[in-house]
């Protein structure tokens, strides 16, 4: 409640005349510190993407078509990393990390906030320094992008997969620090009506966001458009299809496993359920340190190069506890989006089925959302391109 006042009040004041005149600070709630602060421009965020994805980035002719978009428009920022106050998945009183893009720039289009895809721990922001899905809000976006847990400065924890409320939750809270930061730092208030975005992992993660802004209304932060693609919304789904195909092209499933177990306190023996290498270094392998590039060159496509297909059997009590744990995580529609959905999914990855975004269309359609739904077609990462280079499109006008 006390945010939505302040906001209230703020929001009476002029533009100019709020960050320049009457000028009061707040009392930090929930922002801590400044951990770094970095300047970049845009030639910087796609040298930064490209170090991120690989060489390989370039020859994506959807990256290519994203830099021609924005290049012109593309403003001059200052990345902060900051520590701030949440919970963890208990309840428990924690420290998290994320980034806030701000341009340099008189006029500030908005507010966009990113859920990361965060494969492992070293792809976080704070850790880079920036994250890759920035180049999308970077025409004169504030963008927030938090570290989730088990990333950045709670690297004690398990990276949370899957764990849609605690996603939701820990990103509201950074929405809230960042807020406090940027008005005393920057003496820039940020609007109530934020356009979200998320992709693979991250879809999932920001259609929870979403979900949370609606049902908690007493945040004072309304969802302007949604749009996300490719996202485990369905985890039993996800997992399901996956298991029925025998192949994924990211070897992201044992981490995931490892994950759930570690959340859900599972008890699973991994022993059980990984085979060969895997079997004999899960605890090395699986837990957010090794790249999850690195272990799908190792592995290769194939589930049955280091997955023991035989533990998915319906006989398998280990298998029955994933079961109804990913059950559990299943993010439901039970609202209706007074906002814009914009969703994307190629019909050729390899990486997330697209029934799932078939399903999460279906059931927005059937509440009666405003969803416009882009089938698309060749790997994950073209049409992870394709949504950031029509989201940064479409944030320009």
């Amino acid at each position: 409640m006390r945010y939505s006042v302040i906001t209230l009040a703020l929001a009476m004041c002029t533009f100019p005349s709020c960050n320049s005149d009457g000028f009061e600070p707040l009392e930090y709630q929930v922002f801590e510190e400044v951990l770094f602060e970095r300047k970049v421009n845009f030639q910087d965020m796609i040298d930064d993407v490209m170090k991120h994805y690989g060489e390989s980035a370039g020859g994506f002719e959807e990256f290519e078509a994203l830099q021609e978009k924005v290049r012109k428009l593309a403003k001059e920022y200052t990345i902060y990393g900051i520590r701030y106050k949440t919970s963890d998945h208990e309840g428990k009183p924690i420290s998290a990390s994320g980034l806030v893009y701000f341009p340099e720039s008189f006029r500030k289009r908005g507010v966009l906030e990113i859920i990361p895809v965060t494969k492992s721990r070293g792809s976080c922001g704070t850790v880079n320094r920036s994250i890759p899905e920035a180049v999308a809000g970077c025409t004169g976006y504030v963008m927030i992008i938090p570290d989730l847990p088990g990333c950045g400065i709670t690297d004690d924890y398990a990276i949370c997969y899957l764990q849609h409320d605690l996603i939701a939750s820990v990103a509201a809270d950074m929405r809230k620090a960042a807020s406090e930061f940027l008005w005393n730092r920057r003496r820039h208030l940020l609007g109530n009506q934020d356009y979200l975005f998320g992709y693979s992992l991250g879809g999932s993660g920001v259609l929870a966001l979403a979900r949370h802004y609606v049902k908690h209304p007493e945040l004072g932060v309304k969802v302007r458009e949604l749009w996300l693609g490719a996202g485990a919304y369905f985890p039993r789904q996800a997992l399901e299809k996956i298991l029925e195909a025998k192949t994924v092209n990211y070897a992201i499933c044992p981490n995931i496993l490892y994950s759930l177990d570690w959340y859900e306190k599972l008890g699973i023996d991994f022993r059980e359920v990984f085979t060969g290498e895997l079997k004999e270094h899960y605890e090395e392998l699986v837990t957010g340190d090794v790249p999850i590039d690195t272990l799908s060159k190792w592995f290769g496509p194939s589930l049955e190069n280091y997955m023991n297909m035989d533990f998915f059997d319906d006989g398998s009590e280990g298998w029955r506890k994933i079961r109804s744990s990913l059950e559990t995580k299943d993010i439901p529609i039970d609202f209706k989006p007074s906002f814009p959905v914009y969703l994307y999914q190629s019909y050729d990855d390899k990486t997330i089925p697209h029934a799932l975004s078939d399903s999460l269309n279906a059931r927005l359609t059937r509440v009666g959302a405003n969803v416009s739904y882009k089938k698309t077609t060749g790997t994950h990462h073209n049409t992870g391109f394709m949504i950031e280079g029509d989201l940064a499109e479409h944030l320009a006008l």
